[in-house]
């Protein structure tokens, strides 16, 4: 075990935090403070003084590590922790607060290590869903305007704010610079010829033009195991060429802990199409399902560590291709945390219906990789 002092004085220890994984026996862990704070607010101090790490599946030998450090607006040096070495180890993190007084505000890092903004904002929404959480309907209903402000429309061309949009793929956002979308969606493209659009409800109206950002993409991430035959690590990083500007109607949202339980509610949203090669909804959509753990049943390529598998929860039918190019969260303590991209899904029938689940990339199970893309 190994420690750093942030500060001099007394203090009480936190809970142990292991939110990263290394991604194979090759890779490094990263435990991310800002994150760790983000996610626990209620179990993390605003001025730790100091920190300690542990190895999860020890293996002799020395390590070879990183201290990174930010220093906040608040003056406060937040310390991040990544090992180089040995590689495929699990650490764990802890830290030690002035009299482990807990508070409920905290600072987030975004990419840019000298600007914070208060995570309260982080999968809040200022305007709130539809209130009918009725799930008997596996047909999509229309979301309430701008309720969902980390979802962007990924275009691929260039488009001006009052162009009519075409068929494409959802993007979540996760800061002011980064989003996450599926690699299908984006391999082999150009950056240049890819645009993204924030605040959008209606793909054709020219009412939305206050709320909308319009941006052009700098680099694509995509994840370099991603399989195009299996779609296995189906993930994409999408940096910016211009950060958005973070309002009520673009917002930036959680990362899952990846803790899904079995029957456990997901929202799914998206551009959607009601049935295979159907006619794309001219609105955001929203559909409520449920997670299933039975995947394999359905495709034989299927892995529950990094997908996770979604269905009608009154009949275990798929929601089909209402959502083929959607992304899923779900709710925990009035705040919404990103689960997944979508991946693929079974062919329709005549009434856009098929009891294959629909396959999510895993988010969680890449949070430690995309960590790394955004703070490059």
């Amino acid at each position: 075990m190994t420690s750093i002092p942030l500060s001099s004085g007394n203090c009480s220890w936190t809970i142990w935090f292991n939110n990263g994984k290394p991604y194979n026996a090759s890779s490094g862990d990263f435990e991310d403070t800002a994150e760790i704070i983000a996610n626990n607010p209620e179990a993390m101090c605003k001025t730790p003084i100091a920190m300690e790490v542990q190895t999860i599946n020890y293996q002799n030998g020395d390590w070879n590590y990183e201290w990174q450090a930010v220093r906040t607006t608040d003056n406060i040096s937040l310390v991040s922790f990544y090992a180089v070495e040995p590689a495929g180890v699990d650490f764990r993190v802890r830290y030690c607060c002035p009299g482990h007084v807990l508070t409920s505000t905290m600072h987030v890092m975004t990419t840019d290590s000298s600007t914070f903004q208060s995570s309260s904002t982080y999968g809040v929404q200022e305007i709130s869903s539809s209130t009918n959480d009725t799930i008997g309907n596996f047909r999509a209903i229309e979301a309430r305007e701008n309720a969902w402000p980390w979802i962007a429309y990924l275009h691929k061309s260039k488009v001006d704010l009052n162009e009519t949009c075409f068929a494409g793929c959802s993007a979540i956002i996760i800061d002011k610079d980064h989003l996450i979308t599926s690699a299908h969606c984006v391999k082999s493209m150009d950056p240049t010829n890819i645009s993204l659009i924030a605040g959008l409800h209606r793909l054709s109206s020219r009412s939305e033009e206050d709320r909308r950002q319009l941006r052009s993409i700098k680099q694509i991430f995509l994840h370099p195991q991603y399989n195009s035959l299996t779609n296995v690590n189906d993930v994409a990083v999408l940096r910016l060429q211009t950060s958005f500007a973070l309002t009520k109607y673009v917002q930036s949202i959680c990362f899952s802990d990846g803790t899904n339980q079995l029957n456990e509610k997901v929202i799914a949203v998206g551009w959607s199409r009601q049935q295979l090669d159907g006619v794309r909804y001219k609105a955001l959509k929203q559909i409520y399902a449920t997670v299933v753990h039975d995947c394999k049943s359905h495709w034989s390529s299927y892995d529950h560590n990094l997908q996770l598998c979604i269905s009608n929860p009154i009949n275990s039918s798929s929601i089909c291709q209402n959502f083929d190019h959607g992304v899923i969260f779900t709710r925990h303590d009035g705040r919404y945390t990103f689960e997944g991209v979508s991946s693929y899904a079974g062919s329709c029938d005549s009434i856009g219906k098929t009891y294959e689940s629909l396959v999510f990339t895993r988010i969680s199970a890449f949070k430690t990789w995309i960590h790394q893309i955004v703070q490059q």
